[in-house]
Parts: structure tokens; C-alpha cells; sequence
């Protein structure tokens, strides 16, 4: 009986420690953050649209019917946006940012009206009084595409503004106690060699004994993200995007050139510096 109790005491402590390990690696995935992030927002702009009801959709169909419309609409949008940026990120990532959005835009606009027609005169739940022609529609889905682009990058210009008001005032980071004592500098960089972690700043390189990820958790006062398994970097110190055999690549304020793996591309993104 004592050596059952063992038994189930041990496969207790394996089964909830296997449960953390699967919870940790769900909570940072950014791929799963950054979906989750975008069910939540579809959710939200679906339930939006059903209370709104443009087009006159509030006036037929059941509340479910119309949130389920709506939520699809939202995601073929979403989904052909997302497309042509993928396009545009490996075919014109050296095109100014005007042309690319533009591109985005005008595609979306072209792709997406024709499922918008055909989906809202077929498939809608209940008969509209009043139907829009397909010149509303289009003019309605470019004003929404232009909104949303205008917000999108204004998000992004508010955030690098407010992490420039920052760097005015840098927070401490705690992995700077492992420095010299008389290190005044930023850091900019942090990289992997071997069982060493390069901290790469504006006054030296230093090198440390530790993991990668326990430096990483030490400059969490620093407004950063990984671009790679191996690299760091502080965003403030981003100035610049290149593309270097096919995939993109941080140039920073020192001139190092970081590579950007597909794993944490969604994050930057996110972020604002892709």
C-alpha cells in the first residue's frame, strides 16, 4: 500500500509539472499571443458590426446570424490583408512604406468587395429593404482599409515616440549590476557564443557566464524583444531594416546587423518594427 502512495504521489508530481512545462510554452509562443490577440479583436469588431448593423443588416436576422456574418466578413478581410503584406514583405520590403500600404489597400479593397457583394446577397441570414450598390460597398470598404491603416500606423508611430521618451529617461536594468561598476553606457544587444552571453553596448562588448534567457529576464526594464533564438535587442536602438537573403534583418545604432527568425517575426511585427 505505502509503495502505491509513492507511486501516485510521483505520477502526481510528473503530470502537473508536464502541465506547467505545456502552460509555459503556450503563455510564450508569440505566434499563439498574436493569434489569440486577433480572435479577441475579430470578436470584438463582430460584435461591433452586429449592434451597428451597417449596410441595414440590423434590421433582419437573429443576433447570432448576424454576429456569425460579420465575424467571417471580418476574417476573409483580415486573412486577404495579411496575404498581400506577406506578398509585400518578400517581394517589396525595399519599397517606402506609402507604396506598400497603398498596395495593401487597394487589394484588399479589389479582393475583398466581391465576397462582400456575393456573400451579404446570398448567404445573409434575411432580406435587406434597402441593398447598397456595389459602388457604395467599394466606397465603404476603401474608407475602412484607409482607417484602419491610418490607426494601425499610428499606433506605431505614438508607441516608438513614447519608447524615445523613455530612453530620455532610461529605467536600470538589473543585468547592468554584472558590469564593471564604472559602465555609464546603453546596451544595445545581447547575443549568444557558445556558453557566453555577449552584452553589446555603446561603450564595449562585455561578456557573461550565465543563460541566455536569464539575461534576457534582466533587461526586461529595457523595452526590447528577441529577433532570433540567439539575439536581444533594445528597440530604441533599431535603426533600420534590411533584407539579407530573402529574410529581414535589424540594423542597429552600432551598426550590427541582427538576423530575424520566422519564429519571432509575428512579435516584431506586433510591435511595430517590421
Amino acid at each position: 500500500m505505502r509503495q502505491l502512495f509513492e507511486f501516485y504521489d510521483l505520477s502526481q508530481k510528473l503530470l502537473f509539472r508536464k502541465i506547467r512545462v505545456e502552460r509555459f510554452d503556450f503563455e510564450s509562443s508569440p505566434q499563439i499571443k498574436t493569434l489569440l490577440m486577433r480572435l479577441g479583436l475579430l470578436t470584438v469588431v463582430g460584435v461591433f458590426l452586429t449592434i451597428a448593423g451597417p449596410f441595414g443588416t440590423y434590421r433582419s436576422g437573429e443576433t447570432i446570424q448576424r454576429f456569425v456574418y460579420w465575424f467571417a466578413l471580418s476574417a476573409v478581410s483580415v486573412s486577404i490583408a495579411l496575404c498581400i503584406q506577406n506578398v509585400l514583405r518578400k517581394c517589396g520590403r525595399e519599397w517606402h512604406v506609402l507604396i506598400r500600404e497603398s498596395i495593401v489597400i487597394l487589394g484588399t479593397t479589389i479582393l475583398f468587395t466581391p465576397f462582400l457583394w456575393v456573400w451579404t446577397f446570398h448567404r445573409y441570414p434575411g432580406p435587406l429593404n434597402d441593398p447598397p450598390t456595389v459602388f457604395w460597398m467599394t466606397s465603404v470598404v476603401l474608407a475602412i482599409c484607409i482607417s484602419v491603416s491610418i490607426f494601425r500606423h499610428g499606433i506605431s508611430f505614438f508607441l516608438k515616440q513614447a519608447g524615445v521618451a523613455e530612453t530620455e529617461n532610461p529605467k536600470v536594468a538589473r543585468l547592468i549590476r554584472r558590469l564593471p561598476e564604472s559602465f555609464s553606457g546603453r546596451i544595445i544587444h545581447l547575443a549568444i557564443d557558445g556558453h557566453i552571453v555577449q552584452v553589446i553596448t555603446d561603450v564595449g562588448t562585455f561578456d557573461l557566464r550565465m543563460r541566455f534567457s536569464d539575461a534576457v529576464d534582466e533587461v526586461s526594464e529595457i523595452k526590447g524583444a528577441c529577433a532570433h533564438r540567439s539575439h536581444w535587442v533594445a528597440l530604441a536602438e533599431i535603426t533600420g531594416i534590411i533584407t539579407v537573403k530573402g529574410r529581414p534583418c535589424l540594423v542597429l545604432s552600432n551598426g550590427d546587423k541582427v538576423p530575424v527568425s520566422r519564429k519571432y517575426e509575428t512579435e516584431l511585427e506586433a510591435l511595430g518594427v517590421l
